[in-house]
C-alpha cells in the first residue's frame, strides 16, 4: 500500500468515533472454559 493512502487511511479512522462494544465474548463456549481460581 503506498505511504500516501496508508496516512489517509490511518487519519480516517482516527476520526471515527470509538464503539462501545461490552465485553468480547470468548470463542469458547462457557462450559468448555477452565475454572478461574
Amino acid at each position: 500500500m503506498n505511504d500516501d493512502y496508508r496516512d489517509r487511511l490511518e487519519d480516517l479512522i482516527a476520526r471515527l468515533p470509538a464503539r462501545n462494544l461490552g465485553p468480547r465474548r470468548s470463542a469458547t463456549p462457557a462450559e468448555e472454559e477452565p475454572a478461574q481460581e
